[in-house]
C-alpha cells in the first residue's frame, strides 16, 4: 500500500511540474509554436490559415509545413481562451498528462502478472525532464505520442478478441490521427504493425488463433495505407519536401544514397540509448529541445536502465509477446530521427518514451526483487537512501527548469516579443488613430519573426495580415540561393500597412509622428530630443540587458 502511495505521490508530482506556470514558462513562443498560434487563431475567427486557404488539409508556415490535427484541435482552444501563450500550448500539455495514464494503461495490458508495473511506468514518465518540456511546448510529437499509446492498447486488445470491433474502430482512429498529426508516425505505425504482421505469419503469441490475430493486422494495414491517400492528393508538396529531406539527410537519391548511409543511420539509432543523451544532457541542439543541463529522465535511473536492458536481454522470446512488443516497437520507433539526424533529434524521439519507461520500469522490479532477498532493515536503509536521491534530483530539475531555464531559454523563446505585441494592442485600445511604426526590414532575433506576434498578441485584423503575409511568402519564394523557409531572417521583410500599424519601413532617421517600435541595437541611433523612450523590452528582462525592443515616441 505504502509503495502504490508513493507513486501516485510521483504521479501527481509530474503533473503539478507539468502545470506549475504554465503560461508562463517557457516564457514566450518558439517560432514554430508563433507560426501555429497564428493559424489556430485566423482558422478560429476566420475558416483559412494564415495565407487565406480555407480550412486546409496542410498548413504551410514561414518555416516549414505543419500537419492538421494539432492546430485544428488548438483552434478549439483559441476559441475558448483567446491569444494567450497558453493556448497554443494546451493540448500539449492535455496529451502529456494523458499519456502517464495511457502508458500506465499499455503496462498493465502488457504485463499483466505485475501489479505495481504500471504505477512504476507512470511515475518514471511522471517526473521525466523530457516529457515534463515537452508539455509545455506546442511540438504535435507529444499529441501524436498520446494517440501512439492508445494505438498500440488497441492492438493488442484486437489480438486478444475484447471488444474487437470497437478496439479496432479506436485503434485505426488513432493511428490515422497520429499520421496526421506529427510526420514520426507515418515510419513507426505502418512499419511496426507490418513487422508485427511478418512475425505472426511464422509465430503464434498471445495464444490466439494464428488466423484471427494475422486478419486482424491485415485489417489495419489497410486501414492505414488508405489513411494515407488524402495526404496523396492534399499535401503533394508537403510530401515531396519531407522525402528530399529524407533523401538528402541519408546522402544521396534514392535507395543508393540511403544504402550508403547505413552505418550513419544504425550508429544514430544506437545513440538513442547512450548514457549522457538519457541521463546527463538530453539533447543539447536546442533550447526549444530542453535545458541541456538534465538528461531525458533522471540520473538516479541509470541502475534501473541497466537492469531493465538485462532483463530484456535474458528473457526475450520471439514467443514471449510482451517483450517482442516491447523491443520491436522501440526498435522502429527511433527510426524517425535515425534516419534524418547523425544525433538524437529531441521531436522525433519522445515516442521513444513509450519503451524507454517500460523498460526502466521492469529493472526497479528486478532490483526490488534482489533487494527482498536482504532483511527488512537493509531494505529500509536502501529505500531511504534512494527516496533522498531522488527528491533531490527531482528538486535540482525544478530549480533548473523554473529558475536557470527561464533565462537561457530567452533566445528561442523570446518573451520581449510577447510583451511589446501586448504593449501595442493597449496602445490601439487607448489611441486607435495614433500612428505606429514597427522600424527596421528584418525581424528583430534568429529564433522569432516579430509580425506574427503581434498578428497573435496584438490581435491585428486577420485579411490585411493575410493580404500582407502572402506578399512576404511570395519574396521568400522568390530570394535566391535559398530555401523560402530559411529566407524568412535573410531577405528585406515587404513593407505593410495594418489599420494604423505601419510594418517593415525600413529604419529611418526621420519617421514622422507617432509611436515608434526599434530592434534593441538601435537604442544608440535613437534621438532622446525629438522622442522620449516609453519602454525598452529586454531579452533579459530580470537583469535587464540585451535590449530587444524599443518603443518611443515623438516630443
Amino acid at each position: 500500500m505504502l509503495k502504490k502511495i508513493i507513486l501516485i505521490a510521483l504521479i501527481c508530482i509530474g503533473i503539478i511540474l507539468r502545470v506549475y506556470q504554465f503560461n508562463s514558462l517557457p516564457s514566450g513562443l518558439f517560432m514554430d509554436e508563433v507560426n501555429m498560434a497564428v493559424d489556430t487563431k485566423t482558422l478560429a475567427q476566420n475558416g483559412t490559415d494564415q495565407y487565406g486557404n480555407r480550412f486546409p488539409f496542410t498548413f504551410e508556415d514561414v518555416t516549414d509545413f505543419k500537419l492538421p490535427v494539432y492546430i485544428y484541435l488548438s483552434a478549439i482552444m483559441y476559441k475558448i481562451f483567446g491569444p494567450h501563450a497558453f493556448t497554443i500550448r494546451l493540448v500539449a500539455l492535455l496529451a502529456s498528462i494523458g499519456t502517464i495514464f495511457s502508458l500506465g494503461y499499455l503496462t498493465k495490458i502488457l504485463f499483466a502478472k505485475k501489479k505495481f508495473l504500471p504505477y512504476l511506468t507512470m511515475s518514471i514518465i511522471a517526473i521525466s525532464p523530457f516529457a515534463v518540456h515537452f508539455a509545455r511546448i506546442a511540438y504535435e510529437t507529444t499529441l501524436a505520442t498520446f494517440f501512439l499509446t492508445i494505438f498500440l492498447i488497441s492492438l493488442i486488445k484486437v489480438f486478444r478478441g475484447q471488444k474487437k470491433l470497437f478496439w479496432f474502430i479506436l485503434g485505426s482512429t488513432m493511428a490515422i490521427l497520429s499520421t496526421y498529426t506529427y510526420p514520426g508516425p507515418r515510419f513507426t505505425v505502418p512499419v511496426f504493425t507490418f513487422l508485427l504482421f511478418v512475425i505472426s505469419l511464422f509465430c503464434g503469441f498471445e495464444k490466439q488463433p494464428k488466423k484471427q490475430i494475422i486478419i486482424s493486422l491485415i485489417g489495419f494495414l489497410i486501414v492505414i495505407v488508405l489513411g494515407f491517400i488524402p495526404t496523396l492528393i492534399f499535401s503533394s508538396v508537403a510530401t515531396s519536401r519531407s522525402l528530399k529531406y529524407l533523401l538528402e539527410s541519408t546522402g544521396g537519391n534514392g535507395l543508393s544514397g540511403i544504402t550508403t548511409k547505413i552505418s550513419s543511420i544504425v550508429s544514430s539509432w544506437l545513440r538513442l540509448w547512450n548514457f549522457e543523451f538519457l541521463f546527463d544532457k538530453g539533447d543539447i541542439f536546442g533550447y526549444r529541445s530542453g535545458t541541456k543541463e538534465i538528461g531525458i529522465f533522471l540520473s538516479i535511473f541509470i541502475i534501473p536502465y541497466i537492469a531493465g536492458l538485462f532483463y530484456f536481454v535474458k528473457n526475450f522470446k520471439i514467443k514471449n509477446f510482451s517483450l517482442l512488443f516491447l523491443g520491436l516497437f522501440a526498435l522502429v520507433a527511433g527510426f524517425p530521427s535515425a534516419l534524418t539526424s547523425d544525433v538524437p533529434y529531441a521531436t522525433r524521439i519522445v515516442p521513444m518514451l513509450i519503451p524507454l519507461c517500460i523498460l526502466i520500469a521492469l529493472g526497479i522490479e528486478q532490483i526490488s526483487l534482489f533487494l527482498s532477498k536482504y532483511s527488512k532493515w537493509v531494505q529500509i536503509i536502501i529505500s531511504f537512501i534512494i527516496g533522498v536521491i531522488l527528491i533531490y534530483q527531482i528538486l535540482l530539475f525544478s530549480y533548473i527548469y523554473f529558475v536557470h531555464f527561464r533565462s537561457t531559454s530567452q533566445p528561442e523563446f523570446p518573451q520581449a516579443s510577447v510583451e511589446v505585441s501586448q504593449y501595442i494592442k493597449s496602445a490601439l485600445v487607448k489611441n486607435p488613430q495614433k500612428p505606429i511604426s514597427f522600424l527596421n526590414d528584418t525581424t528583430c532575433g534568429p529564433w522569432t519573426f516579430d509580425a506574427l506576434f503581434l498578428w497573435y498578441f496584438a490581435d491585428l485584423p486577420n485579411n490585411q495580415m493575410i493580404k500582407w503575409n502572402n506578399v512576404y511568402r511570395t519574396a521568400r519564394y522568390n530570394a535566391k540561393d535559398m530555401s523560402p523557409f530559411d529566407a524568412y531572417w535573410r531577405i528585406a521583410i515587404p513593407t505593410g500597412k495594418v489599420e494604423n500599424i505601419t510594418l517593415f519601413p525600413g529604419y529611418r532617421k526621420d519617421e514622422g509622428q507617432g509611436i515608434f517600435v526599434r530592434c534593441g541595437f538601435h537604442l544608440a541611433n535613437t534621438d532622446t530630443k525629438k522622442e522620449k523612450i516609453d519602454k525598452i523590452f529586454y531579452l533579459h528582462e530580470d537583469i535587464q540587458t540585451d535590449p530587444f525592443y524599443i518603443v518611443s515616441e515623438t516630443r
